[in-house]
Order: structure tokens, then C-alpha cells, then sequence
């Protein structure tokens, strides 16, 4: 094979000299490479590297973009599961990165504050420690017990507040009535001889004060004792069930530990909604926030106004009709009358109120900011000289009673229902 076989003509051998004009080209291609500052190019270099991937991670992290608003925190449930009755809306502003780290923050203050509030007032339950229970109490009926601080002062609270609308005695009706509304109606008092022998003798006790006593020691011990004619109804109804129930004070309690907790560690943009009766409690610096009510409008359940909270607000509602399918309350109808079954339940009488009522407790800029006050605001324990008082009523039997420092900033009609209520002012001083 020739030499003219053994190469690209075009492509002369290295050891052929170049051309004038030839060497001129080669030499433009060629950079020069000094062996003089290296060691700060290459240091230059890794520090843009490193600030190029620190870039991405940062941006994939959300760190340059932003996550405004309210949202829900779950409190963590893998540790200990319970029902959710109680949840908390937070407001966060900033880069995403910022609102995860606040909001890991106050999930686990959330956690540690529902599990410690949950377990506080349950009356059945015996938790193991850390977590003690008005249930242990329930348990060990005419021992002394010692408690901590939050069950103490809730059982005190509550057992100064007996009177013929509340007892911390009506363990078994409320026993009795979570049982009918659960199967509704099953052994309602309208309908079973053996329902309304139960209720009736068990009143009969709590009226005449022969149910238990309570004495509050020091150090936090306190005692419960029951009386004779309590353990013979407990025998012959075969009663097993718990004394002590806090009634509609329960989530009150609870709402108002979650809030102290959490205020106390600085976290106040948010609020706090009861699921089941609907209250809402602003902890001291969300932004406004809207709660709708309803009324009944013959037997159709209908969003009749709307309440806008502000800063710092509370609302307390006590609704005596189911909103939809699974809310626990139904209607029976006895000698051509309509009543209304809830749990929100009468001691004195053993049955739950037969009006279709519910009442509002709407203040602004702190006036009642405990769900425990404004309960006893719209239950008439006290009457707040800064709160207004307003009657709405519908054609028909429905009344609702408004308590409010701002009434008319805070209350809005929907669509055309207005024309269905009438408004009285009552009196603006009680």
C-alpha cells in the first residue's frame, strides 16, 4: 500500500513544517495555560461551584418563594391516637422554608397541649402516666386523690357553678343521652317506660342533693364522696358508668388550656374551632375570621347569618337541631308537639332543651376571650356591662340570643333571610 494510502492528504504528518499562514491558524486555537495563580483559580472555582448547588437546594427547599395564609395543624396523632374534636388554623407569612420551621414548632406545642387537655377531662378513660384524667377520679369514687393543677381548678370551677341548668353530678344522664343520640331515639323517655323510670329516679337524687359531695384538700387532693341513696340507684340500675362529667364546660376547658399553652409560647396568629358545637376562639392575633350560623326553617336546616369575629373574639353557640346527618341530635313527636333532642341537657329535668334556641356570645378586642366566660355569658351567670343583648326570632318558635360589643359590625343576614326574623333590641347593659 502507498505512503498517499496511509493518510488524509489534507492532514500534513507533525513532523512536516507548517506553512507561514498554516502556523498562524494553529496558533489561534492554542491557549496559552500559565502555571501562575492556580491554586486561587481552582479555589474560586469550588466557592462558585458550591454556591451554584447551594442555589438549587435552596430554591428546591422554597426557600425564595412564599406560602401565605391560614391552614390547619394536625396534632400528632401517630403518638397517641385520639378523637378530634379540637382543631387549630394557624396564619403564616414568609418563604416556605421559614413557615415549615414555625409551623413544626407549633404542631409539636399543639401535640404536647392536646394530648395533656384531651386526657385532662375525660371522665371514663384511666390514662397511664404522664397523663391523669377525671375518669381516674370516676374510678376511685370515696378515695382521696391527689390531681394536678388543671383538673383541680376545672372540677372546683365547675362544682361552684351547681345551680338547676349544670351539676357535675350528671354522669349518668349524660351517660343516657350520648346512648339515645347515638341510635336515634333508642329508650328516649317519650317512648320507653324503662328510659323515663331511669332518668326520673336519678333526678329525683340530684334535686334533692343525695347523689355525692366533693371536698378539695391541699396540695391538690380532693376527694368524692357518695352518698347512700346513690349507691342503691347505682345497684339497681346496674350503673357503670362515670359520675363526674363536665358537661358543655368539657371543650371549654380544653380550648382555653390549648390557648393559654400556646399564647404562653408566643403563638397567637391563629384560632381554635370546636367541631361539634362550633365554637371559635381567636388566640389573640388572627386575622378576622367569619363563623356561619343556622336556623331551622320548618324542618330544613338553613345558614342564616354570618359573625365576623375580630382579633381576640370568641364565639359560643348551643344549636338544639342537627346541621346535617351527623350531627348527634334528632326530633320526636309526642301528643302532636315536635322535641328536640341534643346534648345540651337539663339536670334538673333529666331532658334536653325543648326550644329550639341557640345562643351567641360575640365579643371584640378581648372583652370575653375564654370560652369559659363567654359561656357564662350566654348562660346568664353573669351579665357583662360592655356586652349588648339582642333577640332575633323567626316565624315560628326559634329564638336566638345575640351577646355582642360590636353588633352591628359583626352580624350579617344571608341572602333574603332576614325578612324571616324580627330584631328587638333588649337591653344593652345585661
Amino acid at each position: 500500500m502507498g505512503e498517499e494510502d496511509k493518510k488524509n492528504p489534507l492532514i500534513p504528518d507533525e513532523d512536516e513544517p507548517l506553512s507561514e499562514a498554516m502556523q498562524k491558524e494553529k496558533e489561534k486555537t492554542q491557549i496559552p495555560v500559565s502555571g501562575k495563580h492556580m491554586l486561587p483559580r481552582i479555589i474560586i472555582f469550588v466557592l462558585l461551584l458550591l454556591v451554584g448547588i447551594a442555589g438549587i437546594t435552596l430554591s428546591f427547599l422554597g426557600v425564595f418563594s412564599t406560602t401565605e395564609g391560614i391552614r390547619e395543624i394536625e396534632y400528632n396523632a401517630a403518638s397517641i391516637p385520639l378523637e378530634k374534636t379540637i382543631k387549630l388554623y394557624y396564619e403564616f407569612s414568609g418563604n416556605s422554608f421559614a413557615v415549615s420551621q414555625e409551623a413544626n414548632a407549633v404542631k409539636t406545642e399543639y401535640s404536647s397541649l392536646y394530648y395533656a387537655s384531651y386526657s385532662n377531662y375525660e371522665e371514663e378513660t384511666v390514662y397511664s402516666e404522664p397523663y391523669s384524667s377525671i375518669g381516674a377520679i370516676n374510678a376511685s369514687l370515696d378515695k382521696t386523690m391527689t390531681v394536678n393543677s388543671a383538673i383541680y381548678d376545672a372540677l372546683k370551677d365547675a362544682y361552684s357553678r351547681s345551680s338547676a341548668s349544670y351539676s357535675i353530678f350528671a354522669g349518668p344522664i349524660e351517660d343516657f343521652w350520648n346512648f339515645c343520640l347515638k341510635t336515634g331515639g333508642t329508650n328516649d323517655p317519650l317512648t320507653s317506660n324503662a328510659g323515663s323510670s331511669y332518668l326520673s329516679s336519678f333526678v329525683s337524687l340530684l334535686n334533692e342533693d343525695k347523689v355525692a359531695s366533693i371536698d378539695f384538700l391541699e396540695n391538690g387532693a380532693i376527694k368524692v364522696s357518695e352518698k347512700s341513696e346513690y349507691k342503691a340507684w347505682k345497684e339497681e340500675y346496674e350503673y357503670k358508668g362515670p359520675l363526674l362529667s363536665l358537661g358543655y364546660l368539657k371543650d371549654a376547658y380544653r380550648m382555653d388550656a390549648i390557648k393559654k399553652g400556646l399564647v404562653e409560647k408566643g403563638f397567637t396568629k391563629g384560632y381554635l374551632l370546636d367541631i361539634d358545637t362550633g365554637t371559635v376562639l381567636s388566640l389573640g392575633e388572627s386575622g378576622q375570621i367569619t363563623a356561619t350560623e343556622y336556623a331551622l326553617t320548618g324542618t330544613k336546616p338553613v345558614e342564616a347569618m354570618r359573625v365576623k369575629l375580630e382579633k381576640g373574639s370568641c364565639l359560643v353557640s348551643v344549636r338544639h337541631f342537627a346541621k346535617s346527618s351527623i350531627d348527634l341530635a334528632y326530633t320526636i313527636n309526642s301528643e302532636g308537639k315536635t322535641h328536640y333532642r341534643s346534648g345540651d341537657i337539663n339536670p334538673s329535668t333529666g331532658v334536653p332543651s325543648d326550644e329550639l334556641t341557640f345562643l351567641l356570645s360575640v365579643t371584640s378586642n378581648g372583652a370575653v376571650s375564654s370560652v369559659n366566660e363567654a359561656i357564662k355569658a350566654t348562660r346568664g351567670e353573669i351579665g357583662p356591662s360592655s356586652l349588648q343583648k339582642v333577640v332575633y326570632q323567626e316565624k315560628g318558635d326559634l329564638t336566638s340570643i345575640f351577646y355582642s360589643s360590636s353588633l352591628s359590625s359583626s352580624l350579617t343576614f344571608l341572602d333574603g333571610d332576614e325578612a324571616n326574623f324580627r330584631k328587638e333590641e333588649i337591653d344593652k347593659t345585661s
